[in-house]
């Protein structure tokens, strides 16, 4: 069969949702990276609108899974394909393509900066919002909005940034806000205070901009430090730029028989692990001896207890963190730790009179063993890194970063976790992240949770 046919025939079995098909599909792009990239670039040019395959649970995948069996060489390609397709009008699937390659690898975008900065917001007539509970607006603009599109903008060179300042420049304030809002994502620490002090102004005032249709699009109202945080930076009390977070790309995960099960045909390259992405072992659960919750008087249960790291890997924060499962989020949203030189550790927190906790008392959960993986710098944002160790955190809600609860100063994130870690729900809602934080001056640990 040529292959051109089994790509045609690939796309028909998405929209009619032939398992046959899409088993085969999946065993190709998984196995060969040029099928993979031969299908997602027949996607460019040939899908116009992803709601033709509604029927198939496979379409989220399309792209976020698909495209990250492409070989490193070739994503720039895909990226040029993209922008080119986009400039001939609103692309779903070319949108799609370009906010995932962006988020596995900006650098790809090389070269095409000025035509993905024209892009934004081309096309305002597709512009569709509502209000939202709290005042603001969502919206959605055939995937032509800043949130998914600013994103190439990471780690642009000096020249990029220099286009981004003279646009910054501009008498025209949606032009102005593109600007600045690239120049946030570029990540760059000698633009990012300014960038934010800049931009801060611009998300309280009226509407960006009205279409025709008379839908209006604004943004939601961001401090200095809310747009610092998004980057995972804070200030100095001097007003210094502060890194909050440790460049890693290391990920805990379980290497047991069950965990290794694949539930869908569409396996992850980041659920591959060879020995030598292995550099240690930790494990969850269990009690702390002899320490106790300051809040509801409950056992603290052992949440991470790290064993040995290369120092050249991770060389940050204690070997043990516990909190208290029965009052993370519910009694208290940043619960405090403090950890003693011989290992031990002592809650901050502090009740007049012992809380009952709202959903009962659950014992600490059994221990179960987790490994530590070095992981592709790709996949950080790919949704199957739940629980890293270092690096940018995922928030699902806003980022926030607590105060130390000695010397008040924003503490560094150290680590997050999902609330299935260990294969037992421990989290109080059926969903949610619990995400710890250090500071090292005092010895003192905290966690905030999101559902």
């Amino acid at each position: 069969m040529a292959s051109t046919d089994w790509i045609s025939d690939a796309y028909e079995a998405l929209r009619t949702f032939r398992d046959e098909k899409l088993t085969e599909l999946a065993h190709r792009v998984v196995n060969d990276s040029d099928a993979a990239f031969d299908f997602v670039r027949r996607g460019i040019r040939e899908v116009e609108d992803i709601r033709e395959y509604e029927g198939s649970f496979e379409i989220p995948r399309l792209f976020t899974q698909i495209v990250s069996y492409v070989s490193n060489d070739r994503l720039p390609e895909l990226a040029r394909l993209a922008v080119e397709r986009s400039e001939l009008g609103p692309s779903e699937p070319a949108s799609q393509l370009i906010r995932e390659i962006a988020l596995q690898a900006p650098q790809a975008f090389q070269g095409l900066h000025r035509q993905l900065f024209d892009l934004l917001w081309l096309h305002p007539d597709v512009q569709v919002a509502a209000p939202d509970d709290f005042g603001g607006t969502y919206i959605w603009q055939a995937g032509l909005d800043w949130f998914d599109w600013a994103s190439p903008f990471e780690g642009c060179s000096q020249e990029v940034v220099e286009f981004l300042q003279s646009k910054a420049a501009s008498p025209d304030r949606l032009e102005r806000f593109k600007a600045l809002w690239c120049l946030l994502e570029s990540s760059r620490p000698d633009v990012l205070v300014k960038t934010a002090q800049a931009l801060a102004p611009l998300t309280s005032e009226p509407p960006l901009l009205e279409n025709r249709h008379g839908i209006r699009a604004r943004c939601y109202r961001k401090s200095v430090e809310d747009l610092l945080h998004a980057r995972g930076y804070g200030l100095t009390s001097e007003g210094n730029l502060r890194r909050l977070f440790e460049p890693a790309n290391l990920a805990l995960i379980e290497l047991d028989a069950d965990s290794q099960k694949q539930p869908t045909i569409w396996p992850h390259p980041s659920e591959r692990i060879a020995a030598a992405d292995i550099v240690g072992h930790s494990s969850t659960g269990g009690a702390v001896a002899g320490a106790t919750c300051g809040l509801c008087g409950g056992p603290l249960t052992m949440l991470l207890e790290l064993g040995e790291l290369p120092k050249s890997l991770w060389s940050r924060g204690p070997s043990r963190l516990a909190i208290c499962i029965d009052c993370i989020e519910i009694a208290q949203h940043v619960l405090s730790y403090r950890h003693h030189v011989d290992g031990s550790l002592a809650s901050l927190d502090h009740a007049d009179l012992a809380i009952e906790p709202e959903f009962g008392r659950r014992p600490p959960y059994d221990a179960k063993p987790l490994t530590v993986v070095r992981t592709n710098p790709r996949w950080k944002h790919s949704g199957h890194m739940k629980n890293q160790l270092g690096g940018l955190p995922e928030y699902s809600q806003l980022p926030e970063y607590p105060k130390c609860q000695s010397c008040d100063r924003e503490m560094e994130f150290l680590l997050q976790l999902d609330c299935d870690v260990g294969g037992r729900t421990w989290f109080a809602y059926p969903s949610g992240t619990a995400f710890a934080f250090w500071c090292a001056e005092c010895s003192i640990s905290a966690w905030i949770a999101q559902p």
